[in-house]
């Protein structure tokens, strides 16, 4: 018994050991190895992104809360959407917007819409809109009669400062209807 006792204590301390190294190893190899770190630097950053986006959905931007907003990474194949359900069906005069994640210094931060669509179930064309790089609000008359529901898509936005994210932050639609 002490025999296998001590050859356990042995083999506990080798297999310690190999994981010690294994870990020095990958820790030493991203200090050392370029190609290492651009790689582990990138999924940290494409992980983090993934987070924001996640965290800042597009129901962000039509909460009637100008303090959070919409986060859309603008890279897959698709535009960024968002689906808007006014709950019942109403006639439609404007679209204000307010675009980039906040109206202070780091405005320029994310990148901010500035080409948008409205596609409205039932219509062949969607409306277009053109959006300034401007904190303050902005109206947009959009007529449409007898609306449930629409999709918004992000076509184009303003790039973001040199030092600043590939996300398109939108902080809030606010929707005017007439009778």
């Amino acid at each position: 018994m002490g025999r296998s006792s001590s050859r356990s204590g042995v083999l506990r301390r080798v297999l310690l050991l190999l994981v010690v190294l294994v870990l020095v190893g990958a820790v030493a190899s991203y200090f050392v190895v370029p190609e290492v770190r651009e790689r582990v630097d990138s999924a940290v950053t494409d992980a983090r992104r993934m987070f924001e986006t996640w965290s800042n959905p597009g129901s962000r931007a039509l909460d009637k809360d100008i303090v959070t907003y919409w986060l859309a990474d603008p890279s897959g194949d698709t535009s960024p959407t968002v689906s808007v359900n006014f709950g019942e069906t109403i006639n439609l005069e404007t679209a204000t917007f307010h675009i980039g994640a906040n109206t202070g210094e780091d405005f320029r931060h994310y990148r901010r819409p500035r080409t948008v669509e409205f596609r409205v179930p039932g219509s062949t064309a969607p409306i277009r809109l053109v959006l300034r790089d401007d904190p303050a609000a902005q109206e947009h008359p959009i007529e449409v009669d007898a609306v449930r529901t629409m999709e918004l898509r992000i076509i184009d936005f303003h790039a973001s400062d040199a030092d600043g994210e590939p996300l398109v932050a939108l902080r809030e639609i606010e929707f005017t209807s007439r009778p």
